[in-house]
């Protein structure tokens, strides 16, 4: 297998057609259609717009049922076009965002690359479908599908899932996004908190130099716990899988460490992490992460995370020098509700 990142797979991507475009801080207009909030449904579960006054107070939230968001009395209206995601492959920290049109129906996504650079896609229709091309060696046309797992949780202000394109096999990057007007900071929240939901992702192994990566699936069931820890919040998310190690992620302040178990289920040891010969199982330091609480006030009703472990033989150092070291990437992305 070629190797495959964000970076020189999803970016190629080029819209093809023409489409609406969209802005920050209330999108291309102020109102919402049935239409378009319909339409949106079919993409993600998050709102298609909230509102909010002065005082920083959500006035309201638009879902399918909405007819329309009138703007007054200094109110903001944020719109599905205001979600930063962060997705996470090779790379980590590659940005998504969705474009939208007058009525705030998501008209195609963005990709924005770790030094700013921007690609589209146009939606096709109202699916989870986005067309352009993907230049693997050649331009050919592809369609890039965002598979969102939030929208099946019932997730409101938030999301989280992965991400396909069709002409590419055994690549699946993950994303997690949500509106930062509803995100609660760890330190603002007063009470310990579980929260239970999904996990989805992959793993990489690339044992014999570079194009030799495979790819194995991971989908599962999760649990964040959220623990005030006397003013040190402590976050940690298990996440338990049928075909790979089960997961257990654990942060303090800046401290963070992953720990694997359970690898007797792997029926191909390409995919136990480094200096791991049974399947044992071993903690490791996290390379990237990202976990997000969202909810109303200091009271968090639902969050994503995104958490990355580079395992790579002789150290970090030797990530992404394939012909010399091996390395086992896991990429997770989860979604967890009270």
């Amino acid at each position: 297998m070629k190797k495959l990142a964000i970076l020189t797979s999803i970016l190629a991507l080029t819209a093809c057609g023409g489409g609406s475009g969209g802005s920050g801080g209330g999108g291309a207009g102020n109102s919402v259609t049935d239409f378009a909030a319909v339409s949106n449904a079919n993409l993600t579960g998050m709102r298609t717009a909230i509102e909010v006054n002065a005082a920083g107070e959500t006035v309201s939230s638009r879902a399918a049922t909405s007819r329309s968001a009138t703007l007054g009395n200094g109110n903001i209206l944020y719109d599905l076009s205001d979600v930063d995601f962060k997705a996470s492959d090779e790379d980590f920290g590659v940005k998504l965002k969705f474009v939208v049109d007058a009525d705030k129906k998501v008209t195609g996504i963005k990709v924005i690359n770790l030094d700013a650079s921007e690609m589209s896609s146009n939606r096709i229709g109202d699916t989870n479908n986005f067309a352009g091309t993907v230049n693997m060696g050649d331009e050919v046309d592809a369609v890039l599908s965002y598979n969102s797992l939030g929208k099946e949780m019932g997730l409101a202000y938030s999301d989280f899932g992965n991400i396909s394109i069709d002409v590419i096999d055994g690549w699946r990057p993950v994303f997690i996004g949500g509106y930062d007007v509803k995100k609660i900071d760890e330190s603002e929240i007063e009470t310990n908190a579980t929260f239970t939901g999904k996990a989805t992702g992959s793993v990489m192994a690339i044992r014999d130099g570079e194009g030799s990566g495979k790819g194995r699936d991971l989908d599962g069931n999760a649990t964040l716990v959220f623990d005030t820890n006397g003013g040190n919040p402590t976050s940690t998310l298990t996440a338990n899988f049928d075909n790979w190690y089960d997961v257990k992620y654990e942060k303090t302040g800046t401290t963070e460490t992953a720990t694997f178990t359970g690898g007797d289920v792997i029926d191909d040891p390409d995919f136990y992490l480094i200096d791991d010969a049974n399947g044992d199982g071993k903690t490791t330091d996290v390379t990237n992460s990202d976990v997000r609480y969202f909810g109303d006030g200091t009271n968090p009703s639902e969050a994503v995370g995104i958490i990355q472990v580079r395992d790579c033989e002789g150290g970090g150092a030797n990530c992404g020098n394939y012909d010399n070291y091996d390395e086992v990437r896991m990429n997770l992305g989860f979604g967890v509700k009270k």
